[in-house]
């Protein structure tokens, strides 16, 4: 559960800012909201990461290890 802050006030009695209206914050899933070139940077990443392990795996069955 989280929760932002909607409305920034300055308290009279201490005179800081605080949040004066909390607003429930609901996921729509395990990732935040990414834009198009993030999700590319991220799908780049994975492919990149698989292609690493996958070229040591041959490496290691090359070598015999």
């Amino acid at each position: 559960m989280a929760y932002i802050c909607n409305e920034l006030g300055t308290n009279p009695e201490t005179g800081h800012i605080e949040c004066l209206q909390w607003v429930f914050y609901q996921s729509s899933g395990f990732l935040p909201e990414l834009s198009t070139a993030d999700k590319d940077n991220l799908l780049l990443w994975m492919i990149g990461i698989f292609m690493v392990v996958f070229t040591l795996k041959q490496l290691r069955k090359m070598f015999g290890a």
